[in-house]
C-alpha cells in the first residue's frame, strides 16, 4: 500500500490498512509499515484466499451436468455463496464494520489467514524471514 506523501497513512483509505487484493489488476498490496510484524503473513494468506475465491467463482460449472472440481474442503454451495457475496460486497462505508466483517468471503479469508498463522512455528518464521532477505 502506498504512502507517497509520507504522512504515515495509506493514500487510498478505502483499502484495508494491512493489505488488499485487487481483482481488477490482480495485485496483492501489503502495507509496508507492517512488514516487521510476523502476523502480516496472516494478512498475506487472507488476501491470497480472496484471489483463490475469485478463481473458484470464475471456475464454477456453467451447465447443470458439469461436475464441480474445486479445492479440497470447499463445496460448490460455498463457492456459489462467495459469488453472490462478491455481487453484493459490503465495504465498511456501506453498512459499517460488522456487515463487512460478517460477509462469507471475509469470514472464510479471515479463517484461512488465522489457520495459516496457527500452523507456523518459530522455525517457519525464521526460515521465511531468511528467504525474504
Amino acid at each position: 500500500l502506498e504512502d507517497a506523501d509520507g504522512d504515515g497513512t495509506d493514500d487510498d483509505p478505502s483499502t484495508d490498512s494491512r493489505g488488499s487484493w485487487s481483482e481488477g489488476d490482480r495485485v496483492l498490496r501489503i502495507d509496508e509499515g507492517n512488514l516487521a510484524d510476523p502476523t502480516i503473513l496472516g494478512t498475506v494468506a487472507h488476501e491470497v484466499r480472496h484471489a483463490q475465491q475469485r478463481k473458484e467463482v470464475d471456475d464454477l460449472p456453467w451447465w447443470w451436468w458439469e461436475d464441480y472440481d474445486g479445492p479440497p474442503g470447499v463445496s460448490q454451495a460455498e463457492v456459489e455463496e462467495w459469488r453472490d457475496n462478491f455481487d453484493d460486497y459490503q465495504t465498511t462505508e456501506d453498512d459499517g464494520f460488522e456487515a463487512y466483517r460478517d460477509q462469507p468471503v471475509e469470514r472464510d479469508a479471515r479463517e484461512t489467514g488465522g489457520d495459516y498463522l496457527d500452523d507456523l512455528d518459530r522455525d517457519d518464521l525464521d526460515r521465511i524471514r531468511e528467504e525474504a532477505r
